[in-house]
């Protein structure tokens, strides 16, 4: 499969509003996105994955709420976005693995994860 690269002015777009939001916060920015309000939906989708540990990769992972559910679970998470203040976020809850990079050029090695999340992302 071919990828598509993203243009630096494109990517800095899309950073621009998240690091709004990496920087203020989710509830004083003025935007949410579900996994971020919902404890109910992150439990579900931390559901829906095996029982057995697995290598995920989160793209758009944002300041890593699911991804934290999901390591608290026992998976080994790998999350890229393409905001350095969302990213520090997710550090903070404790996803060490934090990657600032654009899902549509993403510079890992085909077949390195098992479980691939895409989830309130825009791309």
């Amino acid at each position: 499969m071919k990828k598509r690269k993203t243009t630096t002015a494109a990517r800095r777009r899309k950073a621009t509003l998240f690091d709004r939001v990496g920087n203020k916060g989710w509830r004083d920015s003025g935007h949410f996105t579900f996994t971020v309000v919902s404890a109910v939906l992150r439990d579900w989708i931390a559901a829906r994955l095996p029982a057995t540990p697995r290598r995920i990769l989160s793209l758009g992972c944002g300041g890593g709420e699911l991804e934290r559910r999901l390591v608290d679970a026992g998976h080994r998470v790998v999350g890229v976005d393409v905001s350095l203040p969302m990213l520090r976020s997710a550090r903070r809850r404790g996803m060490m693995a934090a990657v600032l990079g654009d899902a549509m050029d993403l510079p890992f090695p085909e077949s390195c994860f098992d479980d691939v999340l895409i989830c309130d992302v825009m791309m």
